[in-house]
């Protein structure tokens, strides 16, 4: 292929492919993971052969011609591309072909990064290479974005205890936090083995760098949390002198009394037992009081079921009278029943309850326990515990980790830099193009254009001048805009929040110059009342109306109108999307309707299930039901057909059974009731 022609196929057709598979609302998008994840697989082919072909014939494109911007756009694009496939495939950092294609890469980063005026072009690309790198372990000499600066090391001079590193103390222990399970697992819960936690030096961690301390946070994080729920449960199975510190409620003789299935929460059962002491003697209307006062089994809670002494599942109390998408109550009558409350009954309580882990083996316990033999079993709430307070940010630790894409990285490494001062901040990435300024003409009282960039020093005193922001507000905001990193502070009263929204105006009023670089701008606060003060600042002062406030504390009624919910239900979907919606909310109604034709709440009556035995295994009936004659003898039958069954049904070892197919249990039991 002659060099045209080359040329003319990687500006006409490669370039605008990579470019598009690469895009960030096609790699986002629910409706295209499908399609776009099949793209990237073809694009992988068997072993990563067909990608390093094709990433080797852009290398070559790329060694030819280092000079000009469409070398930069499509390494750019090239590297995005190769970075997501290594992420859609786990065998890539294996692969031996993809190893060598990836310092291939790097050396044409590095021969274009030193090419007068390309530095700056290739922000984006250095982002992806660090990565893939990082994904495929072989980036030792990738040019940094800011100059290099001496480290030195924390003391090591410290006592070093030998402590085993993590692994084997029991089946929820790993040396890699992304096995490791956020709720504790029975053997980890009986362990008596004291669990790793890495240590505030370095030195000492299994894990160095970034891994490392995302390693630390998750396991310490873990710690104060699941921690306190993995002792307070251990004490319950093994009582001993020291009381476990976390306060819990403890409600034996428990059973499962109902199971139901809903189309949008999966499966949900309802738990009853004895009303505290307490309460037994009181009226209704005095024990509904004495409930809500003490804010027990509320919705979210988290409680964990113990039973026998030798299971325990950990469960989220949730809301009653889940009703189910198609209004079939005539199909369903026991659905018009009266939902049992915690309150109602004198004797007994009940509350509805779904598990926080629904893999197969769980859902299968709580099948066995709606049984007519019911287990012992006691129920345990933790007051106050709250498992969406802790378990997303764990789940986030371990995406990091899995990612590796954590942002601001080299600023979270555990090292000290030496003579470190605010103006080695590097600024960001979208600031850092040829050419970029701020334009501070929104904050101007006049709507002259002032610019800040951000390797040129700035007037502060004009800003302060010629806008409503004080000497120390403008130096404040200047000094933020030309670093990723910026930390405002000062005493109340002083503009801190007022210098918050002159820097998101700011931002906004730059995002087009920043070339669609520069996304959503995220708020975050301490408290549901700060951030709410905020995004109405934000609208006194016509920033912007293009808010979305995540969370539902909010007591602002001009925030209502914002809120996720809100947004969400009056943005317009696609066709597909609303095809795919009506779709998946077909699917999963009829597993609804199909759980609730099972009718697990009656028993299959003794005919029935004689009938069906007699079709399907005549000898099995006969052994069961039936007077035998073998070898000339007459067997005489003593027992009744239900003693005969219920001996059956409970002389197989527990152990022993084998989980069959939902199907061929639907198919079953329609069978039976035929």
């Amino acid at each position: 292929m002659d060099a045209a022609t080359r040329d003319l196929i990687v500006k006409t057709q490669v370039l605008p492919f990579l470019e598009t598979v690469s895009n960030p609302e096609v790699v986002s998008s629910l409706v295209l993971e499908q399609a776009v994840g099949t793209i990237y697989n073809v694009l992988f082919g068997i072993d990563g052969s067909r990608a390093a072909r094709w990433l080797n014939f852009i290398c070559g494109v790329l060694e030819v011609d280092t000079t000009n911007e469409g070398s930069a756009m499509l390494l750019e694009a090239s590297l995005h591309t190769f970075s997501r496939m290594a992420d859609l495939n786990s065998t890539a950092s294996i692969q031996d072909r993809l190893h060598a294609v990836a310092q291939r890469f790097e050396a044409v980063f590095a021969s274009l990064n030193n090419k007068n005026g390309m530095s700056s072009r290739l922000y984006q690309s250095r982002l992806h290479l660090d990565r893939l790198l990082q994904r495929m372990e072989t980036g030792k000499s990738l040019p940094t974005g800011t100059p290099e600066k001496k480290i030195k090391m924390e003391s090591n001079v410290a006592f070093v205890f030998n402590r085993a590193a993590p692994g084997g103390r029991h089946n929820n222990d790993f040396d890699d936090i992304c096995q490791i399970k956020i709720m504790p697992s029975f053997e980890e819960i009986c362990s008596v083995r004291e669990e790793y936690l890495p240590v505030n030096n370095p030195l000492q961690w299994h894990i160095d760098g970034i891994d490392g301390l995302l390693d630390r946070n998750f396991r310490l994080l873990r710690e104060d949390t699941v921690g306190q729920l993995r002792d307070a449960i251990h004490h319950e199975l093994k009582p001993r002198a020291q009381q476990s510190q976390l306060r819990r409620f403890v409600y034996p003789k428990s059973m499962v009394v109902n199971l139901e299935f809903n189309w949008l929460s999966g499966l949900y059962f309802e738990v009853d037992f004895p009303q505290p002491a307490a309460v037994t003697n009181y009226t209704s209307i005095a024990r509904e009081i004495w409930w809500q006062n003490s804010k027990r089994l509320q919705a979210g809670a988290l409680v964990c079921l113990i039973i026998q002494k030798d299971v325990v599942l950990f469960c989220t109390v949730t809301h009653r009278g889940m009703s189910p998408r198609r209004k079939r109550y005539d199909a369903f009558p026991q659905n018009r029943a009266e939902p049992k409350t915690l309150w109602k009954s004198s004797t007994r309580g009940s509350v509805t309850l779904t598990l926080v882990d629904s893999r197969h083996t769980n859902i299968q316990v709580v099948l066995d326990l709606f049984t007519s033999r019911k287990p012992a079993m006691s129920l345990v709430e933790f007051p106050g515990v709250i498992l969406s307070a802790f378990e997303p940010t764990l789940q986030a630790i371990q995406s990091m980790k899995v990612a590796q894409n954590l942002p601001f990285s080299e600023l979270f490494t555990p090292w000290v830099f030496e003579d470190f001062n605010v103006s080695d901040m590097a600024p960001p990435l979208y600031a850092s193009q040829p050419g970029f300024a701020f334009n501070l003409c929104c904050l101007m009282k006049d709507d002259t254009n002032f610019y800040v960039r951000v390797n040129q020093p700035s007037d502060v005193k004009y800003v302060q001048d010629h806008s409503t922001l004080d000497g120390a507000q403008a130096q404040a905001l200047i000094s933020c805009l030309k670093r990723k990193l910026g930390l405002i502070q000062g005493p109340p009263g002083t503009g801190k929040s007022y210098t918050g929204v002159a820097i998101v105006k700011v931002l906004l009023a730059n995002k087009e110059a920043a070339g669609g670089k520069l996304g959503p701008i995220l708020c975050v606060t301490y408290t549901n009342h700060a951030l709410d003060q905020l995004l109405e600042a934000l609208l006194d002062h016509n920033v912007t109306s293009q808010i979305v406030r995540i969370g539902s504390q909010s007591r602002s009624e001009r925030l209502e109108r914002f809120n996720l919910q809100t947004v969400s239900k009056e943005t317009a979907r696609t066709k597909m999307e609303k095809k795919e919606r009506w779709s998946t909310a077909e699917r999963l109604s009829l597993c609804e309707d199909e759980f609730r034709a099972l009718d697990l709440k009656k028993e299959i009556p003794i005919a029935r299930l004689k009938s069906y035995i007699q079709r399907t295994d005549l000898q099995h009936h006969d052994q069961l039901f039936s007077l035998v004659q073998e070898a000339g003898f007459l067997g005489v039958k003593i027992e009744s057909p239900q003693t005969a069954i219920n001996s059956w049904l409970d002389s197989a070892a527990k152990e022993n059974a084998r989980a069959r197919p939902v199907m061929s249990v639907v198919l079953l039991l329609s069978n039976l009731r035929k």
